[in-house]
């Protein structure tokens, strides 16, 4: 199949800026808020475009019927999206709306991601989008949200099909409670197989945070499924195939969840996505994120420059491997993060059943080769049984009435 070819351009957003406080807005009211075009850190010399290969199995593209619309007002219920009919809004965000969809012709239901019409303008953001696709599909992961299916509508925005998930974002779910280490565990675990496999396809997600991790709600009787969401901001890090949206220097992520390198706009690999995990399971176990602000520069100064509080600072049952991993995922210096694999591994050991204590042990099981081989005990001897009183009183006055019916026989028929 012949590879796809897309231009090697960068992608910002906001006002320009030169220095690391001049892009951060810091009347920022939402910290959390996504930076879905941010400034770059450089100057102005632009790099020339590089087209670069990447060879991919194919999606399903298609038109639609959507009317031409002059704004990014919501697509009404009954609008034809290919083949799939629109019913209400599921979410929207920086770069687009999600709408819940249904197949006009077998019923299937999907969700249809539809860009934003001012980032259409843009050949960036246009194939910025596409790239999502062509990650998901390229990793191919049960805990990674599938897209199947991709068009244009008829106004000339960019939409994605993909699969339709029931359920609650991790977001939704910490803002009722923290979660204790089980079901933290429950969330991690498959969050770091879907990260290993993104990594050993050279994808780093580089936007990990609650609102990307969705909680899909089981039948009744099976757990829950996680499923890790947005690739919107992932790029290619291996070398031969390289697909990178921004340019040298630009700052991407989330400020709550941003890894430090990340914050300074270098480059960065499968490191960050660890510190980023960590932020995400800190927040699950505390309620609070690792650091919080009053605004973003000081959020990123956080990030860059203090060391996280302990895990078990803040809650008292936390395993002291638990501990330990989580403060290691949150280094400043990418080299001193564990690996996945060494994630994994924990929450692995973590996971499994611990033994009862001493005191409610139950005793070991002996071996049947033992109990077959043990001599018998002789059954001990049955011990007197005792007259009841009751018996021995009816016994009496059974034999008496007896002699005196004899004796009356007797004298009516015997004596004169």
């Amino acid at each position: 199949m012949a590879p796809i070819r897309v231009p090697y351009t960068g992608w910002c957003l906001g006002s320009g800026g030169s220095s690391l406080a001049d892009t951060f807005d810091e009347s920022a009211d939402d910290i959390g808020g996504r930076f879905d075009r941010f400034n770059t850190l450089k100057d102005d010399d632009a790099e020339p475009t590089r087209v670069h290969e990447i060879p991919e199995r194919p999606l399903t593209v298609s038109t639609c019927e959507a009317p031409a619309r002059a704004d990014d007002a919501p697509l009404t219920a009954g609008t034809m999206i290919g083949d799939y009919r629109i019913e209400s809004v599921i979410g929207s965000g920086g770069m687009g709306v999600v709408y819940a969809a249904t197949h006009a012709m077998i019923g299937k239901r999907a969700a249809i991601k539809v860009l934003r019409r001012s980032l259409c303008q843009s050949e960036r953001d246009v194939s910025r989008f596409v790239d999502e696709a062509r990650l998901v599909n390229r990793i191919g992961h049960p805990n990674i949200v599938d897209v199947f299916a991709m068009g244009v509508t008829a106004c000339g925005c960019s939409y994605l099909v993909m699969e339709y998930l029931q359920g609650e974002t991790l977001r939704e779910r910490l803002a009722r409670s923290r979660l204790d280490i089980a079901r933290s565990l429950a969330i991690v675990q498959p969050l770091v197989q879907a990260l290993m496999a993104a990594h050993e396809q050279g994808v780093v997600h580089r936007d990990l945070k609650p609102d990307n991790v969705f909680i899909v709600e089981g039948a009744r009787g099976i757990a829950p499924t996680i499923k890790l969401l947005d690739f919107g901001l992932a790029k290619l890090a291996i070398d031969q195939v390289r697909v990178d949206r921004t340019e040298k220097g630009a700052v991407i992520g989330t400020p709550q969840y941003i890894a430090p390198e990340q914050a300074r706009g270098q480059a960065i690999d499968a490191r960050a996505d660890v510190y980023g995990l960590g932020c995400i399971w800190f927040e699950m176990l505390t309620g609070l994120p690792p650091f919080v602000a009053a605004n973003t520069v000081e959020l990123v100064t956080k990030h860059l420059l203090e060391s996280a509080a302990r895990v078990a600072t803040q809650v008292a049952d936390v395993p002291a491997e638990i501990d330990d991993l989580i403060a290691r995922m949150l280094a400043k210096d990418p080299a001193d993060r564990p690996t996945l694999a060494e994630v994994d591994a924990v929450v692995e050991a973590a996971s499994k059943p611990r033994p009862l204590p001493a005191a409610i042990a139950m005793p070991p099981r002996r071996a049947e080769a033992d109990i077959a081989t043990e001599p018998r005990r002789p059954l001990p001897a049955p011990a007197p049984r005792r007259a009841r009183p009751l018996l021995w009183l009816g016994s009496v006055l059974l034999f008496a009435a007896s002699g005196a019916a004899s004796f009356f026989v007797t004298s009516y028929y015997f004596l004169p």
